[in-house]
């Protein structure tokens, strides 16, 4: 089930609200002036990578882009683990962040995230690993969290101790990794 999807379809706006006889009269809606209420934006917010719909979005450092780990073992085919994997920012400033439903798992960044794609999907033999940092680096900066990221044959996987948390493979991880190379790459503003 695509969370977000229900959550987007049922966020209610500020001028639909105000729309409302029973809540036109509430003070929050009308000390509120018109300028406040947020526009329409001309591209989304995030985007899924690997849908092909999005396409055009997937080089712009303004849209954060995410891709969602199926199960390594589904019992139904592209069974979704819950895991996902989300791409902000580009050149240096590229972060990678993993996470279950809004619960950041851990982070990844951009010296990593560049020894990511230039190991690519090319060498089958050798493993790459790479761990997460917490997510609160004021607190305890490049503290490693225990779980990682790993690529190796064909499938790159999150992992926590033994555990796989989700896998992304073939036609999906290309285009994830060639997202995450082109924001990497991408100079900084």
């Amino acid at each position: 089930m695509n969370r977000r999807f229900f959550l987007g379809t049922t966020a209610v706006s500020m001028a639909a609200l105000r729309s409302e006889p029973l809540l036109a009269d509430h003070p929050a809606f009308t000390n509120t002036p018109a300028s406040a209420v947020a526009p329409l934006r001309d591209k989304p917010i995030e985007i899924d990578v690997v849908d092909r719909a999005t396409v055009e979005y997937r080089r712009d450092a303004s849209v954060e882009a995410y891709a969602q780990l199926e199960e390594r073992f589904p019992a139904d085919p592209a069974e979704l683990s819950g895991a996902s994997l989300h791409i902000g920012d580009s050149g240096r400033y590229t972060t990678l962040w993993v996470g279950f439903g809004y619960h950041c798992l851990g982070l990844v960044f951009a010296e990593e995230l560049a020894r990511l794609t230039a190991r690519g999907l090319g060498d089958a033999e050798r493993e790459f690993v790479t761990p997460l940092f917490e997510s609160r680096p004021q607190i305890q900066p490049y503290r490693v969290n225990g779980s990682y990221l790993t690529l190796s044959g064909g499938e790159l996987s999150l992992g926590f101790g033994g555990h796989c948390c989700g896998v992304l493979r073939g036609e999906n991880l290309r285009v994830f990794l060639e997202c995450v190379r082109v924001r990497c790459e991408k100079a900084t503003r």
